[in-house]
């Protein structure tokens, strides 16, 4: 599939700031995927999902971004209200979460899409996403710990599969 492992660099921020709080003493060792934008979102998914036997062997698969993260539209000012294509874009994908069909997330990430296409103008903050639901299991409780967005433009729901 092309993967590789380096240490050029290390973990980016969407990783580390997540991981500080989940384990303060960094006591914990992670493995961090760059994620290609040049494969297809197909691609990325069934990648995904080659993932999915580390789960029995107890590892923690963790993905970090925003469902809509659209910062040419954020509205800096006041208490904005959503945008109406940030607000669908986020409860369409509420709903194939809830549908346990993560593979139709593939489906809504359409450039034919107007909402998808403001929700989502660049793709590594989506793509964290479609990892974890493609290594989740019909089993998993699924829960949202966070619902909300913040400044018209930016989802801060947060997605929890266990086992």
């Amino acid at each position: 599939e092309g993967v590789r492992t380096t240490e050029d660099w290390g973990l980016d921020h969407g990783a580390w700031s997540v991981l500080r709080h989940l384990y303060p003493g960094a006591d914990v060792p992670a493995l961090q995927l760059s994620l290609d934008r040049l494969r297809s979102p197909e691609q990325h998914f069934n990648l995904a999902q080659k993932l999915k036997p580390l789960r029995d062997k107890g590892v923690l698969i963790l993905g970090s971004g925003n469902i809509v993260h659209n910062l040419r539209a954020v509205q800096w000012r006041g208490n904005p209200e959503p945008y109406d294509w940030a607000s669908r874009f986020d409860e369409a994908i509420k709903t194939v979460i809830l549908d346990r069909d993560p593979k139709a997330l593939v489906g809504l990430m359409t450039e034919e899409s107007p909402d998808y296409r403001l929700s989502v103008p660049s793709v590594e903050h989506f793509l964290p996403l479609l990892y974890i639901a493609a290594v989740s299991d019909d089993k998993d409780r699924v829960s949202f710990p966070f619902e909300g967005i913040e400044l018209g433009s930016i989802s801060m729901r947060s997605v929890l599969f266990e086992s």
